[in-house]
């Protein structure tokens, strides 16, 4: 699920969330607790991995650029944390981002005639190219 959904679950739901590692602690007074913050698309996920879980998914944790995180969803007040019962390495799939043939391209936004040349001539250019315009003769 995404990151949104899992922040908005009830508590004690299990879940799988996957995204990029923004953030890593370990703080000397969390008792070897390590805090990670992943974001996808839809926003962020704090993760808590107790020492243990840390541990035997050292790698994952600790290398990961990318990661899929599955555990519990605990929930006091208004603070969400998903305590994490396994990660998996997934920053492989990185490799492939932006990886297509065929470049991106994005929808056509206001403003962008000016900055790509936009989709065709200026109606106002058009109307004045067809005016004729005498020359003048000056002596």
């Amino acid at each position: 699920m995404t990151c949104k959904e899992a922040m908005g679950s009830k508590d004690k739901r299990y879940v799988s969330v996957a995204g990029m590692v923004n953030v890593r602690q370990r703080p000397g007074s969390a008792k070897g607790v390590i805090f990670m913050t992943i974001e996808d698309e839809t926003g962020d996920a704090n993760v808590v991995v107790w020492e243990k879980v840390g541990e035997e998914y050292k790698q994952a944790v600790f290398g990961a650029s990318l990661v899929l995180i599955t555990g519990y969803i605990q929930r006091e007040g208004e603070v969400v944390h998903l305590i994490a019962r396994s990660a998996v390495d997934l920053s492989h799939m990185l490799a492939s981002v932006g990886g297509c043939d065929d470049p991106l391209k994005p929808p056509h936004q206001p403003g962008d005639e000016f900055r790509n040349g936009g989709p065709g001539v200026d109606p106002r250019v058009a109307r004045q190219a067809r005016i004729e315009h005498r020359s003048r003769d000056f002596k």
